[in-house]
């Protein structure tokens, strides 16, 4: 019998995601009053337009969402850019993680100032109230990842590690 469950996350949006796009929007608006200026109406209609799908395609990527997929035994972590592009943050087996906790347990929030090889930020938000962190061992050393999961993911992960999921 296999064991699938999967769990997404919107990201939210920060001040400096809004400040991103603030200074995404004021370049198009300054570079085709330039253009407009220099070279005419007609030119700066045509940077309009082709300044205004880059400018939407630059805005739109700074929306992110996480998918959290455990199968079995195994967890990956998939970031979804602007609902157009997905690419893989971490995978890792149970097995080789060292703990899963609560970022708010004083109690345990000392494993998460340890030296990491790789750092990996999966949630809506670092200090949401339900955010969690795990500690484990992949390929590229020893990874933290801070995410968001529900109660199906964490009797996912209670299954296989009960002792290390806190």
């Amino acid at each position: 019998m296999e064991n699938y469950v999967d769990f997404l996350v919107k990201k939210k949006i920060t001040g400096g995601d809004a400040a991103k796009m603030a200074v995404v929007a004021i370049a198009l608006v300054f570079i085709v009053a330039s253009v407009g200026l220099w070279l005419g109406l007609a030119s700066a209609f045509v940077v309009l337009v082709f300044g205004g799908y880059v400018a939407w395609l630059a805005i739109t990527s700074i929306t992110r969402e996480y998918e959290y997929v455990v199968i079995n035994d195994h967890m990956d972590v998939d970031e979804i850019i602007a609902g157009r592009h997905r690419r893989r943050l971490c995978g890792f087996d149970f097995g080789s993680m060292e703990i899963c906790a609560s970022v708010h347990d004083n109690d345990k929030n000392a494993e998460m100032k340890r030296k990491f090889t790789k750092r990996y930020d999966a949630a809506s938000d670092p200090n949401a109230e339900n955010a969690r962190f795990a500690v484990f061992s992949g390929e590229e050393g020893i990874g933290l990842l801070v995410f968001e999961p529900n109660e199906k993911i964490l009797d996912a992960m209670k299954m296989y590690v009960k002792s290390k999921v806190f």
